[in-house]
């Protein structure tokens, strides 16, 4: 379901409240990125999503800035309403929250339970 900047925002700062573990699946052209983290920070312009809190010291460099422009369009989906084969690949998240910041590049963002104990 599409989803107004306002929302996006809104649901992001509850994952930030919320401390949940972020995957961030980064897709561009040529290939794809993915790393897990928390949201660190949100600006009216981005968002950090980063390891730097990890309690397996990946540190700060184990990070993206994403461009939360207004120009971007916002998807979210949750992980029970997924449409199939979808819906087996997100079993492991509550919800997807996806970026796309311009036609090349989208940033899905995935959110898992709660789970302290990794992170």
């Amino acid at each position: 379901m599409d989803m107004t900047r306002e929302e996006a925002m809104n649901l992001l700062r509850k994952w930030l409240d919320e401390r949940r573990l972020i995957h961030c699946i980064i897709k561009f052209p040529h290939g794809n990125a993915r790393i897990l983290g928390r949201i660190d920070t949100i600006t009216d312009n981005s968002l950090v999503v980063s390891a730097k809190e990890s309690k397996i010291g990946l540190g700060e460099a184990y990070s993206v800035e994403i461009p939360l422009r207004a120009g971007s369009s916002y998807e979210y989906i949750e992980g029970r309403h997924a449409p199939e084969p979808a819906r087996k690949k997100m079993q492991a998240y509550d919800a997807v929250l996806t970026v796309y910041a311009g036609e090349e590049i989208s940033f899905g963002l995935a959110a898992m339970p709660p789970l302290e104990e990794f992170m």
